[in-house]
Formats: structure tokens, sequence, C-alpha cells
């Protein structure tokens, strides 16, 4: 059969979102590349997304369901296992309540429909239990948009233009690859790159400079620099007067600081301090890029909200070629005209998710069920050995996945499942804000089934209303988008992606902020009210317990969390070993390529280690996603946002003598 091409989108919990154009021969997926589709993506592909055509070809995909038999999970039929699922659900439901069943629904793969058919049958189930806040950027979401009234990111081409970039707890190369060309295309043209990183990251190779403050004291380190700012006169009067609220608190709040304890507790050196404004004089219309790293920490709201102060007392927000970039889900997402009454009464949504196995088991009525969806808790959530308990405790617990993943093999119900070249969806995410089409590519192996099939199966069994499962994915988003504020076809879709109308190439560049006082707002009562924070973004240290050394776990290059492991033809992309900082090694007698025992009160593992300059002293780093790496971590929560605060984890280091 001769090779077609057909083009679809990356719908990976990513901010690319890259279009691609996939090769199908024989109606298996033999090659991708970058699409032109959208100019922000440059036709590239990270390493992941070349891996798509082994990936969705793997002999480790799932097949056929799998039940439980005696503690063994067995091969079995559909049928069987939609029965079992349908006896079980019902017969707790029935003693319980719909409450009974939690749904753990992650975002592994990014779309609309897949997550709305779910909720509508959860919807005529009567309720479920959910959870609050999320793993990814819950702290850094929620108080940007408390202080800007919104999440707005911009361009990323606008970094391009930028003379001076501020890298601040973000690596681009490892997570945003397409952001870290508009990086190169700055420094090419003589724009300057500041990285500020607990580790030197693969993005730092060609900075001017790199500050490695200690993990999670960011937000004192923007303190800090605030004060050297305001020392200088380099502050934006104009602007704070106009559209800041709370300056004359937070000034108040900086005079009690002293430069001597913010340069002990965050490791800074004052030459850095200084010699980081100097650049800020040079250029004080500089771009300012926070990644997520840095709010996964037990203060990590309030770190967000102070670098978010840097922008705004400089006054950098709005202007071409400068401005503060976070991240934003598209503002007005496609609508969804087929939901079914909601069952407020009976949806329970208040546990925190770094929280769930903790305080899960204390609700009444009592969770019995577990439905986890596109997620990994095993490996993705902090605090596996607490996981473990919990979903070891459950009566019933349903996984559908594409592979036999560490919380696949502790599920009743395994459902095999179609990836996401295998069924079609609308998609947007978080890196840009583009509405794409993505099409499907190829059927799926016989005997996996799409989410959206399952959910359609299980509803037909329960007897709900049919009008609320659209048997037919593709009018499924035509009716989406009619319902939408578009004036958008598929068809319009399939020639180019669509910018939608609340998209700014600048980000607030209408310098309108929807808060309270209708400015950027460094003092937040609501904020305070809501999240018994100060409502001042005031720093106070991270929750690290006692340990040798403080563990930060950032994102590998060759995987997202947990997503391609299974992809061999990544292995030798990826680095699993611990980073160790030189000094620290030489006190321990541990050289690269040693094996080391990395252990706490909460577990233990072991790896290779390698030492060297990328970590600072009294640190190491392990890139997360490793089967085992988060028993390490104990669940504990951010002050902000209810996110998961990975990096507050201590451990200690011993040589394996083999």
């Amino acid at each position: 059969m001769a090779r077609t091409t057909l083009r679809t989108a990356c719908t990976m919990n990513c901010y690319g979102g890259c279009p691609i154009d996939v090769d199908v021969e024989d109606g298996r997926i033999v090659e991708v590349r970058g699409s032109a589709y959208f100019p922000e993506a440059q036709q590239k592909l990270c390493l992941k997304g070349l891996s798509y055509p082994q990936l969705l070809n793997s002999p480790e995909r799932l097949k056929t369901p799998y039940i439980r038999k005696d503690g063994v999970l067995t091969p079995a039929s559909w049928d069987e296992a939609m029965d079992l699922i349908v006896k079980r659900l019902t017969e707790l439901r029935g003693e319980y309540g719909p409450e009974t069943v939690m749904l753990y629904k992650g975002s592994g793969n990014l779309g609309g429909s897949t997550a709305n058919l779910g909720m509508n049958f959860w919807y005529c189930f009567g309720g479920y239990t959910g959870r609050s806040g999320g793993l990814c950027d819950a702290a850094q979401e929620t108080a940007i948009n408390d202080m800007f009234g919104s999440s707005d990111y911009g361009s990323i081409a606008e970094i391009a233009d930028a003379k001076l970039i501020i890298l601040w707890g973000k690596n681009p190369v490892h997570t945003n690859l397409h952001s870290m060309r508009y990086i190169h295309d700055a420094i090419d043209k003589g724009a300057k790159l500041v990285v500020i990183d607990p580790r030197v990251s693969e993005s730092s190779d060609r900075a001017t400079l790199h500050i490695t403050p200690k993990g999670g004291t960011d937000g004192l380190v923007a303190a800090g620099l605030i004060k050297f700012i305001l020392a200088r006169g380099l502050e934006d009067r104009d602007f704070i007067d106009k559209h800041v609220h709370g300056m004359p608190e937070y000034e108040e709040y900086l005079q009690s600081l002293t430069i001597g304890s913010i340069v002990r507790e965050t490791g800074v050196r004052l030459t850095e301090f200084s010699k980081l404004c100097d650049l800020i004089a040079e250029t004080p219309d500089f771009a300012l890029i926070q990644g997520k790293g840095l709010q996964r920490y037990s203060n990590g709201g309030q770190t967000c909200r102070a670098i978010a102060a840097v922008a705004a007392v400089c006054g950098i927000i709005g202007k071409r070629g400068a401005g503060f970039h976070a991240s934003t889900f598209m503002e007005n997402p496609p609508k969804w005209p087929f939901f079914p009454p909601k069952p407020r009464d009976h949806i329970r949504e208040t546990v925190p998710v770094a929280a769930v196995p903790l305080e899960i088991p204390k609700l009444d009525p009592p969770v019995k069920a577990l439905w986890v969806e596109r997620a990994n808790p095993m490996v993705s959530a902090p605090g596996t050995n607490d996981m473990q308990r919990f979903i070891e405790s459950l009566e019933f617990v349903v996984v559908p996945e594409a592979f036999m993943t560490e919380t696949a093999k502790l599920a009743d119900v395994v459902l095999p499942v179609a990836m996401f070249m295998e069924r079609a969806d609308l998609f947007y995410t978080y890196g840009q804000n583009y509405l794409q089409y993505r099409q499907k590519i190829v059927e799926p192996p016989e005997g996996c089934r799409s989410e959206p099939d399952i959910f359609r199966e299980l509803a037909a069994r329960f007897g709900f209303d049919e009008k609320y499962f659209p048997k037919n994915d593709v009018e499924i988003l035509r009716a989406c988008l009619a319902e939408s504020p578009y004036a958008l076809t598929l068809e319009d879709l399939e020639v180019a992606p669509a910018k939608l109308t609340s998209y700014r190439d600048i980000a607030w560049g209408d310098l309108k902020f929807n808060t309270p006082s209708g400015k950027i707002e460094l003092y937040s009562e609501g904020l305070a009210a809501r999240w018994g924070c100060d409502p001042l973004p005031k720093y106070v240290p991270p929750l690290i317990p006692k340990g040798s050394f403080q563990l930060i776990t950032p994102h590998a290059i060759n995987r997202i969390n947990s997503q391609f492991v299974q992809n061999f033809w990544l292995d030798d992309a990826g680095d699993d070993a611990l980073h160790m900082n030189r000094a620290d090694a030489a006190r321990l007698h541990i050289k690269t390529g040693d094996t080391v025992r990395i252990y706490n009160e909460l577990g233990e593992m072991a790896l290779p280690v390698k030492v060297g300059e990328r970590v600072r002293e009294g640190a190491v780093t392990v890139f997360s996603g490793l089967a085992n790496l988060n028993r390490l971590m104990a669940p504990i929560v951010t002050d902000i946002g209810d996110g998961a605060s990975f990096h507050t984890a201590a451990v200690e280091i011993e040589r394996v003598i083999l």
C-alpha cells in the first residue's frame, strides 16, 4: 500500500501542542515530522515526539482487558470486564452512594471530548469523589490568576525580540523546545540570558549569569532582588502608581529583611545580586520567564507571587520584547453542549491531590472504589508508599491504560485504550493559544477501545440517556464548534489552527487586570482569606525535612512524568543517574560511576551517580518519572492552590560497595 501523509497534533501534557505530519503505510504509523501548521512550532519535534512510531507500535501495548482473579491479573474478554465493572459499581453505589467511587483524573493526554464524555458518565452515575488542585502547576496558576486577574501567556515568539531574558526555575531544553529556540534567536542577536535555578540546567549553556539558590528559597531571592532594585532606583514608579496595588505594604515588608539574612538563607552572593541589577539597569525592559519547578515546594504559591512582583516593580508588563511569561490554558475553550444535569450534592472535590492517600480514607460516606483516568499516580504523585496503601485498601479499582503501568498492576480491572492518534478530538494547550484539530490517523490495535467508546458502552449498560453519549466523534467536534463563539468549522481547522479572539501576542498588553482593585495585586485580601496565607508575597521557608541532601527531581528530556518509559527507543537519550556536587562527593568518597543508596525514613533506591558542578552543594538531583523515586517524598500540599510539593524532600546518600 502506498505511503500517505496526514496531519494531527501531539496532545501530551506539554507546552508545545506540536502539529505533526504523520506518514502511514499499511495502516501503521511509520514516520512523523514537525508540521508547518503554525509558525511557533517551527516544524520541529522533540525526541519524545519523534519516537511516536515506536510508542504507538510498541509490542508492550495492552490489547486485551485484564481482571484480577485469585489475586492475579488475568486476560479477559471485554464483556467479562464490562459486566464486572457494572456489577461492582452498582453494588457499591447502592450501599454507600455514588461518592463511593473516586475519579482520579490526570492530564496524560489533553483533549476535550475524552474528558467530557467521561464526565457525562459520572454525572449520570449520580456523582463521585474527586480531588482539588493538581500535580503540575496548581500553585502557580492560582497565584498568578489572583495577582493579575487572569493567566495570560502571549506569544513565545516575542522572546526572540528580548534584549535580556531571565529564565527562572525553567529548563526549556527539556520541557519547552520551541521557546528555547526563540531564546537562542535572541542571544544570536545580542541578548543576554540569566538563569536562576538550583542546578546548572541544560538551558544554561549560553547564560551570561547563572544563579543557583538553595531550593525553595526563590521567593526570598525575588524579595532580595527587589530590595536591590529599589535601592538603585531601577523600579518603574509610574507603572507602580498606575498599575500595582499594595506596593507601600510590600516595601514595608522588604524593610524587615536584611541583606545578610537573605544571602545566608538563599546561598546567593551579594555579587550575584549586584550583577543581575547591572544587567537590569542596562536593559530595563527585560523578559522574565517563570517555570513550574519553583512552585513545587510547600511555599510554591507565594514564591510565584514574589517572582511576579519583580516584573510588576520593574514595569515590564505589556511590553513587546519584554514582559512576564508564565503559562495559561485557553481562556475560551470549546463549548461542550452535551452535559447532563450536574449532581452537585453528590460530588466531593475538596481533598488536595497530593493528600489523596491520607485524606480520602477519612471521608464519610467512604470511598470504596477508584477509577484512574489518564494518570499513573503510583509514579507521578508524591508519597508513593501512602498511595500504594490507599489503592490496596479499596474494594474495586479500574484503570483504562495503554500499558501495564505501576498503577495498572494494582487494579482489579485494566482496560486497553486507544492512544491519541487513534481517535479524533479538538486540542489546546497551555504554551500557546491555538485551537487545533487532532485528526484520527490510524485505527487502534485490535482489542483496544477509545475512552469515549468505553463510557458509551458503560452508559448503555447502566441505561443512561443516550443523548448525552453521541456515537460519532467527528460530529461531536462539529457540535462543539457550532456552540462556541469562533465561527470555525473542522474544515477550517484542517487548513490552519485558530488563534482565538482572546489571544494576545503580548501578555496583558492592554494593561487591564481583572482584580478587585483593577491592578496587579501585591496585596490580596481575597487570596489570604481563601488560602490562609499572608496577603503579601512573604517568604516562608520550605518544609524540607531533616536530611543531609535536598532532593530535587526536574523533568527528564526523554519522558513526561511517567510517560514514554515504555519506549526503549528513548533509553539512550535519558539520564537516570543521581547528580551530585563534586565537593559533596569528595567528602563521601564517591566518584562518577559508583552506585549509591539514596534513602530516608520513607524509602530507598539505588542509582548510578554522576559527579560534577551541575547541582549546588547540599542538593542532589534525579530526573522525575522513575518508578519508586516518589517513595522518598511525603505527600505535602503547597501553600496556595492545593498543588503538590515534590521538591520538599531530603535524603541521605551512601556508596554501595559491590
